[in-house]
């Protein structure tokens, strides 16, 4: 959820980008645990297209 906020996408565009890797994260329990660095990494790419 915070991920999703972060990024600013809706949790089926955030759980695509993780089953598809382009966001490293961990399934733990019936959520997701993901970096803050993975999140910066992403927008950098996604800006920097």
């Amino acid at each position: 959820k915070e991920a999703c906020r972060y990024l600013r996408i809706s949790r089926p565009t955030f759980l695509k980008l993780v089953y598809t890797n382009q966001i490293k994260a961990r399934k733990v329990g019936r959520g997701w645990k993901v970096l803050k660095s993975e999140l910066e990494a992403y927008l950098r790419e996604e800006n920097s297209l």
